[in-house]
């Protein structure tokens, strides 16, 4: 499974336990976004440098601070490939997988071709500004 990093320092989760925590998870304000829907304005969302991977997910919440909060990156490019290095076998030297685990890479791949082809036609239905 991959996990996400903290993007602005380190956290020690041996701290987060206990009832202040659960409530200020369950009171806080939570987003996911994308950091390259920034990139048109030199940025990631945060005022920081654009992401490279177009892939990258951002997680955020404002539990635990004042300011900005908290702020976890991951990517599904990263996702992906951790799900066919725990999925992948070796069969004169080619990479496969098994034939029990073929409908879950299909749905994968369904999934991701379904928003594929939202972009696309946003894509091809681009107009001037």
């Amino acid at each position: 499974m991959s996990e996400a990093k903290w993007v602005y320092g380190n956290i020690k989760y041996e701290n987060l336990i206990g009832e202040v925590v659960h409530k200020e998870l369950n009171q806080a304000y939570h987003h996911f976004y994308l950091p390259v829907e920034y990139s048109n304005v030199n940025e990631d969302g945060y005022g920081g440098v654009p992401v490279e991977d177009p892939l990258t997910i951002r997680f955020g919440t404002d539990a635990f601070s004042d300011i900005n909060g908290l702020l976890f990156e991951g990517s599904l490019t990263n996702i992906i490939d951790e799900m066919i290095d725990d999925n992948v076998l070796l069969r004169d030297g080619q990479m496969c997988i098994a034939k029990s685990d073929a409908e879950k890479f299909k749905r994968l791949v369904q999934g991701l071709q379904n928003e594929v082809n939202k972009l696309n036609k946003l894509i091809y239905n681009a107009v001037e500004e």
